[in-house]
């Protein structure tokens, strides 16, 4: 089997080309929905994120390193119903799901 000794041309330029800084694009984007909610499901719980603002104060229990509009609920029925009462006071009228 022959080895390659260098680069071919086109590998030696591309990684002689400088790379762009990634760039936050959170300042770019616009809402489109103002009253939806996000939920990362899981076999076990749900984590959900409501907007901003809208969350009202957390429960005694609440992780103190998480912020007020995220938290989680466990999957059996009580805690789904707790989860949809949440998005209702929040006034949240889409979800988007994982």
């Amino acid at each position: 089997m022959a080895s390659r000794k260098g680069k071919s041309s086109s590998q030696s330029k591309r990684s002689a080309r400088p790379r762009k800084p990634k760039v936050a694009v959170a300042d770019d984007l616009q809402i489109t929905h103002p009253h939806a909610a996000g939920i990362d499901v899981h076999a076990r719980e749900h984590w959900v994120a409501v907007p901003v603002g809208c969350a009202g104060v957390p429960p005694k229990d609440h992780p103190a390193h998480l912020p007020a509009h995220v938290r989680k609920f466990g999957t059996c029925t009580a805690d789904l119903d707790m989860l949809a009462d949440w998005l209702r006071e929040c006034g949240v009228t889409t979800v988007a799901m994982e």
